[in-house]
C-alpha cells in the first residue's frame, strides 16, 4: 500500500456514503422541484416507466405521473415541503415530510424514492401518516 492511499475496504465504503449523499440529493431536487411545481425538473428526474404509487392509487408511466403531479400542483395554491428526516438504503431514500397545502392542511408523509444506476427515479412510493 502507498502511503497516504486509502485501503480497498476504505476506499469501497467511501464509495458507498458517496453514493448516499447523492441519493439524498437527488431526493432533495425531486421534493424541491415538487414544491416549485417544477414539471420540467420532474421530467428531468424520473424514468419513461416511472411507478408513483400512494394511498389512493397507482399510476405507471411518466405522462400519467405528471398528469397526476400537473392536477396536484393545480389544486394547490401553495404547496411547502419540510424534510425532517432522510433514509437511505441501497438504491432508495425514505423522506420523511410533512407537506404544508395552501398553508393549512398540514400532511405528513414518507416517500420512499427509488433510483437506477443513473440516479433516475424510477418509483415513487408515498405512504400517509396521521
Amino acid at each position: 500500500m502507498v502511503a497516504g492511499s486509502i485501503p480497498a475496504e476504505g476506499a469501497k465504503f467511501t464509495g458507498v456514503i458517496m453514493q448516499a449523499e447523492r441519493l439524498k440529493a437527488r431526493a432533495i431536487e425531486f421534493l424541491g422541484a415538487y414544491e416549485a411545481k417544477d414539471l420540467h425538473a420532474i421530467s428531468k428526474l424520473i424514468t419513461d416507466d416511472v411507478v408513483v404509487r400512494d394511498w389512493n392509487l397507482e399510476l405507471l408511466g411518466k405522462p400519467e405521473a405528471l398528469r397526476l403531479f400537473a392536477k396536484n400542483f393545480e389544486a394547490a395554491d401553495s404547496l411547502a415541503i419540510r424534510i425532517s428526516q432522510l433514509m437511505v438504503s441501497d438504491a432508495s431514500v425514505a423522506a420523511e415530510i410533512e407537506i404544508e397545502v395552501n398553508h393549512s392542511e398540514h400532511l405528513k408523509v414518507v416517500d420512499v424514492i427509488h433510483f437506477n444506476q443513473k440516479f433516475e427515479i424510477t418509483a415513487v412510493v408515498s405512504y400517509k401518516g396521521l
